[in-house]
């Protein structure tokens, strides 16, 4: 009875979001202790993300991971759908651009001081995450990533590249 009443609530605010819900305002109506805590795959990498919302999210992120366990499974679905088909939906594929300076004090008139940054939208963001996740764990099991390959590796940086470059000059010489 208590699961169908939260989910009757969490239904009635998903269905109220155009206005700003805020966190408070949620943890007024479900206290945090009542609230579900199943955790399905891929629930680690959003509850990890930020909980930064974009202008094109219909729902706040932190609402949205209020109400995880009730929404991971079309989640995971729409993740499935969008790797089956190798392409994300329509409207994960839109994202406003604005323009920000490079660097505080640069000539604001001079338009090569500006780079583009997209607004993306939060599950655009997640289905981003999850094949990232999901390639380099496939990627590092199979061994198919080169040896000395230090970019998009975690434990590789750049500083351990260049100790290896100098490091094989010192032998050589």
């Amino acid at each position: 009875m208590a699961t169908q009443h939260n989910t009757f609530i969490y239904t009635q605010l998903l269905s109220r979001v155009s206005v700003k819900i805020l966190k408070r305002d949620i943890d007024m109506i479900i206290p945090s202790a009542r609230r579900p805590s199943v955790c399905l795959p891929h629930c680690r990498i959003i509850t990890a993300s930020p909980s930064k919302s974009s202008s094109l999210d219909r729902i706040p992120t932190f609402l949205l991971k209020e109400v995880l366990e009730q929404l991971l499974p079309f989640i995971t679905a729409l993740v499935n759908v969008s790797l089956s088909q190798g392409r994300l939906p329509a409207l994960q594929k839109q994202a406003p651009v604005t323009s920000v300076l490079k660097k505080a004090g640069m000539d604001v008139a001079d338009m090569a001081n500006y780079r583009p940054v997209s607004d993306l939208s939060f599950l655009s963001k997640t289905t981003e995450r999850i094949v990232v996740e999901q390639l380099n764990k496939y990627l590092t099991a199979n061994c198919l990533l080169p040896r000395f390959q230090s970019a998009y590796r975690r434990f590789h940086s750049t500083e351990t590249a260049v100790l290896r470059v100098m490091s094989d000059r010192s032998v050589r010489s």
